[in-house]
């Protein structure tokens, strides 16, 4: 895959944690929210309008077809997670998902496969991982200190 400076970014769910994603890519310099994919056109409309976000949609599907996208950002019931992960995937997007990356060990396997097979990233997110005292404790276990 060749280098890129910034990456279009598409998320899916205008929920809360649908504005935290948008807003976490909006403050990173390589990521560019670029659209969004909301079912509740009231909350698509307000939170498009909220984050100078362009392209409105209620159907994912649509922006998976975009070739300019590179990263879907999915911040959906848990329930739904593995199916339009998986999508993502097939259709060549770089995925971030929310946790729990599926609501089974099949379906969390079959993500993994498709990211390999496909040579797309798969990041679940978990929301402490990047903390500094997260950060610090990691580097204590890997120093020996702990653990």
């Amino acid at each position: 895959m060749p280098k890129k400076d910034t990456f279009n970014v598409a998320v899916i769910g205008a929920g809360a944690i649908g504005l935290d994603h948008i807003n976490s890519f909006q403050q990173h310099p390589a990521a560019k929210v670029v659209a969004l994919a909301e079912t509740s056109p009231a909350r698509g409309r307000e939170a498009a309008d909220r984050f100078g976000i362009k392209e409105l949609v209620t159907d994912y599907r649509k922006l998976l077809r975009r070739a300019d996208i590179d990263v879907v950002s999915i911040a959906l019931p848990n329930y739904l997670h593995a199916k339009v992960a998986l999508a993502a995937l097939r259709a060549g997007k770089h995925v971030m998902l929310d946790k729990p990356m599926a609501t089974n060990a099949r379906d969390a396997a079959q993500l993994v496969a498709a990211a390999k097979q496909g040579k797309r990233l798969l990041m679940v997110g978990q929301n402490i991982r990047f903390t500094p005292d997260v950060q610090t404790a990691k580097q204590l276990v890997t120093d020996g200190v702990l653990g």
